[in-house]
C-alpha cells in the first residue's frame, strides 16, 4: 500500500534548535572566574561574544575547556564543545586581567619635596609589564625625597626618588684602606655627605683630610 503524503510528512525529523550564544558566553566567564580564583589578587574577566550570525545546534551539556598550552592571564582562548545531539567545537576569545593597587601622587609635587602620607593615593588597574615597576608599599616612599617634579596622578617609581645618603656630613665613619693585601680600619669625621658610590672627604684623627667612596653602614673606602 502506498503511504499517504500526510504519513510521509509526519516521518520527517524536526529541525534542530539553535544554541543560545549568550549562554555559552556566561559558561566561559564562570569557567575563567573559577580557574583564576586561586590568584591572590582580584581578577577581571571579559568575554568577547562570538558573531551573533553563528548558528550552532542546541547542546544539552556544553563543555568548556582550556586548549593545550593555553594560559589564564591577558588575552586568552577558551574552547566550548558539544558531543550530542550534534558534535561541534567553538573557540571564544576573552581577557583575564589580574588587578593590582599602586600608589600615585594625590597632588602635584615638586622636585626636592619630602613625601608624606597625604601626598599618596591609590589606583587599581590591570597588572602589566609596566605596572610591575610601580610602588605599592607606602613605607618605600614616606620620608623620601623626590628627584623630579611629578604631576597629580603620576605613578610612583623608585627611580623618581633621591637616593638616601649612606654617609652624612659630620658623621663619624669607619675608614677602610687596603695595603699590601691587608685591610686597615680607622675612624674619622665625614666632611661631606653622599649616596652609595659617591666620593666623600673625611677628616682623620690626625687632622689629615682624605677622600674615599661612600658605602652602606657609614663606611668610606679610601681611593687607591
Amino acid at each position: 500500500m502506498t503511504p499517504s503524503l500526510f504519513a510521509a510528512a509526519d516521518a520527517m525529523p524536526e529541525p534542530l534548535q539553535k544554541q543560545n550564544l549568550a549562554e555559552l558566553v556566561r559558561l566561559v566567564e564562570v569557567f575563567l572566574q573559577a580557574k583564576a580564583s586561586a590568584s591572590s589578587r582580584p581578577v577581571q574577566v571579559t568575554v568577547f561574544p562570538p558573531d551573533d550570525r553563528l548558528e550552532l545546534a542546541s547542546c544539552a551539556a556544553p563543555e568548556v575547556f582550556l586548549p593545550q598550552g593555553g594560559h589564564l592571564q591577558g588575552r586568552v582562548t577558551v574552547g566550548v564543545r558539544c558531543k550530542a545531539p550534534v558534535s561541534w567545537t567553538l573557540y571564544v576569545q576573552a581577557n583575564v586581567g589580574v588587578m593590582m593597587e599602586y600608589l600615585v601622587t594625590a597632588l602635584p609635587l615638586a622636585a626636592g619635596h619630602v613625601i608624606g602620607y597625604n601626598d599618596l593615593t591609590t589606583v587599581t588597574a590591570e597588572q602589566s609589564p609596566v605596572t610591575a615597576y610601580y610602588v605599592t608599599d607606602p613605607s618605600q616612599l614616606v620620608g623620601r625625597t623626590l628627584a623630579m617634579t611629578m604631576a597629580a596622578g603620576t605613578p610612583f617609581r623608585l627611580n623618581a626618588l633621591r637616593k638616601n645618603d649612606v654617609v652624612k656630613q659630620g658623621q663619624t665613619v669607619r675608614v677602610m684602606s687596603a695595603r699590601q693585601g691587608f685591610r686597615i680600619s680607622t675612624s674619622g669625621v665625614a666632611q661631606s655627605g653622599g649616596v652609595e658610590g659617591d666620593t666623600v672627604s673625611v677628616k682623620l684623627k690626625s687632622g689629615k683630610i682624605v677622600a674615599g667612596t661612600a658605602h652602606e653602614g657609614g663606611t668610606v673606602e679610601l681611593s687607591q
